[in-house]
């Protein structure tokens, strides 16, 4: 069993994002999970992910606030605890567009 606590995450920079600060909860190289990793994004208003794609498989799922999902269907904006699947190379933009800090 390995317990990460929030508290004591490890932070990371994230690639392509902006106005951010995201921990590694587990996986990658905080524990030794091998098939995926967890992490906390953390978005202030105006922050987000630029247009990317990653070759890896991810699940996004909304903690608290409103942010705006893009990729080439029509926008979609994500409510707390809203998910989204997004595919491996699937290229996407997130966008927090409040005003205030989640």
């Amino acid at each position: 069993m390995n317990v990460t606590q929030f508290s004591g995450a490890k932070s990371y920079e994230a690639a392509n994002h902006h106005g951010c600060e995201a921990v590694r909860l587990q996986g990658a190289d905080v524990s030794p999970v091998t098939s995926f990793w967890v992490g906390v994004s953390n978005f202030a208003p105006g922050g987000g992910a630029d247009w990317d794609t990653t070759n890896a498989e991810k699940v996004y799922l909304l903690l608290e606030g409103e942010v705006n999902r893009r990729n080439r269907r029509p926008v979609r904006n994500l409510r707390a605890k809203d998910s989204v699947f997004l595919a491996a190379n699937e290229r996407r933009r997130i966008i927090n567009g409040q005003t205030r800090l989640p």
